[in-house]
C-alpha cells in the first residue's frame, strides 16, 4: 500500500511537485530546528550587548 493512495495514478510532474514540496519541509524543519537552539543564545548575546552599551 503506497503512502499516497493515488500515488500510481499521479502524473510524473505531480510527483516531481510533491517530492519538491516534501524536500523544502524537511529542509525547513531542519533549519528552524538548528536556530531553535541558537536563538536562546542570540537572545542573551543582545541582551548583554545592550546592558554593555547603556552602562557604558
Amino acid at each position: 500500500m503506497a503512502f499516497l493512495p493515488r500515488w500510481e495514478y499521479m502524473t510524473p510532474k505531480a510527483k516531481r511537485l510533491f517530492r519538491k514540496v516534501v524536500y523544502t519541509l524537511m529542509i525547513l524543519i531542519l533549519a528552524f530546528w538548528i536556530l531553535r537552539a541558537f536563538f536562546q543564545w542570540l537572545l542573551i548575546a543582545c541582551f548583554v550587548y545592550w546592558i554593555w552599551k547603556t552602562f557604558k
